[in-house]
């Protein structure tokens, strides 16, 4: 948390302090995590995101989260975002500003420039919009397209 919160700081981000956070869950577990935010605006007007490290590890968390039953099993499927796409003025700016703030490389195609996290990807394409415009999840039992607001959700059978 602090390496990334120097590093982006030498970027010549704004970003916040780093911060503490604490609750006690319904179970009366202690839940605690550290948080800091960039804030400055990236390119296209989109949101900068947000750092957060868990004092747990995160199949630990899942677990202690599944239990408590805050997280459930879908009807629609075992679903997880696999990829979050933008529409952007300047799908290329985009993608390099967050590259640059999660230390990932950029593979582009034509016009769409994405950054694969693991095994998620975030999308950056050419649009008007200049901004998160579509979620797409794996393991729905059936595909299925669906629209929240102004975000599209596509949910596919893909593992």
């Amino acid at each position: 948390m602090e390496e990334t919160h120097r590093r982006l700081k030498g970027l010549g981000l704004n970003v916040g302090d780093i911060t503490d956070g604490k609750r006690i869950d319904p179970a009366g577990k202690l839940i605690q995590w550290k948080i800091f935010y960039v804030d400055d605006e990236l390119v296209n007007h989109l949101p900068a995101p947000f750092f957060i490290q868990w004092s747990e590890d995160d199949d630990k968390r899942r677990e202690d989260l599944k239990k408590q039953g805050l997280i459930k099993f879908h009807p629609a499927g075992d679903l997880f975002v696999k990829q979050a796409i933008f529409n952007v003025s300047d799908p290329e700016e985009a993608a390099k500003q967050w590259s640059a703030l999660l230390q990932a490389e950029v593979v582009s195609e034509g016009d769409t420039y994405t950054i694969n996290i693991g095994n998620k990807q975030l999308v950056f394409t050419a649009g008007v919009e200049n901004r998160l415009f579509k979620l797409i999840f794996h393991g729905a039992k059936q595909p299925e397209k669906l629209q929240l607001g102004q975000i599209r959700f596509d949910l596919l059978d893909k593992k």
